[in-house]
């Protein structure tokens, strides 16, 4: 399982207010809150991942750290994460004014223009299954 590298983000941390705007890697906005924060799955920290594995879940994810900036967030955001794992590394982390608190401005910053409201409402909620 990954761990707390620091405590701090990395200089291009998408958690961060002065993130490149837009850039989540392949991934998209609603689908990187919900992977991150909806279901608090474990985040690594982007700079230690090389995603052109197609198994780096399987082996990066174990010995690499967890992404500060996502544990920021959930501090910011006055949510502690329900999963046991995050709990020491949610406390080992501070609040930051340059880390991103609501999903709104996460998706305002990352998202096209004009749809930050519905897409943060969205990722807020977990993914609906169609009945067919």
């Amino acid at each position: 399982m990954p761990v707390l590298g620091r405590t701090t983000p990395c200089a291009e941390c998408p958690w961060l207010r002065r993130s490149m705007a837009g850039y989540l890697g392949a991934d998209e906005p609603v689908h990187f809150y919900r992977e991150s924060v909806t279901y608090e799955g474990l985040m690594p920290c982007h700079n230690e991942i090389d995603y052109d594995d197609p198994d780096w879940t399987e082996t990066q994810l174990p010995d690499v750290s967890l992404c500060a900036g996502n544990l920021i967030y959930f501090r910011n955001n006055l949510k502690r994460p329900r999963r046991l794992e995050l709990q020491a590394p949610f406390e080992a982390v501070r609040p930051s004014r340059h880390v991103f608190s609501w999903p709104e401005e996460f998706m305002a910053h990352h998202a096209q223009q004009g749809e930050a409201r519905e897409l943060a409402r969205q990722a807020s909620l977990p993914e609906q299954e169609s009945s067919a």
